[in-house]
C-alpha cells in the first residue's frame, strides 16, 4: 500500500486521486461558495484528469463532474493524495 501524502491540489499529476483536506481561509467568500456549489469541500474525493498548456488551467473530476481550476486557486486547496 502506498503512503498517503499531503499536497496542494495544484501539485497533483494527471491521474492522481486525492481527498480534500482544507481550503485556505484567505480566498474570497464568493469563491468559497462557488467551490462548495461545485462539490469541493473537506472529505470529498477529487482526481486530476487533464493539465492544460503551460500547466494552467487543469481539469479535475469530482462527483462525476469535470471542473477547471487555474493554478492560483488550486494552490489554496490542500489534499491528501490516495492514488
Amino acid at each position: 500500500m502506498k503512503a498517503k501524502v499531503k499536497k496542494m491540489l495544484s501539485q497533483l499529476s494527471v491521474g492522481d486521486e486525492a481527498v480534500i483536506q482544507n481550503i485556505d481561509n484567505t480566498i474570497l467568500e464568493n469563491t468559497k461558495l462557488n467551490l462548495l456549489e461545485m462539490g469541493v469541500f473537506q472529505g470529498q474525493r477529487i482526481k486530476k484528469i487533464y493539465c492544460g498548456v503551460f500547466s494552467d488551467p487543469s481539469i479535475y473530476s469530482i462527483q462525476g463532474r469535470k471542473v477547471a481550476f487555474r493554478n492560483n486557486l488550486a494552490k489554496t486547496i490542500e489534499v491528501l493524495k490516495i492514488k
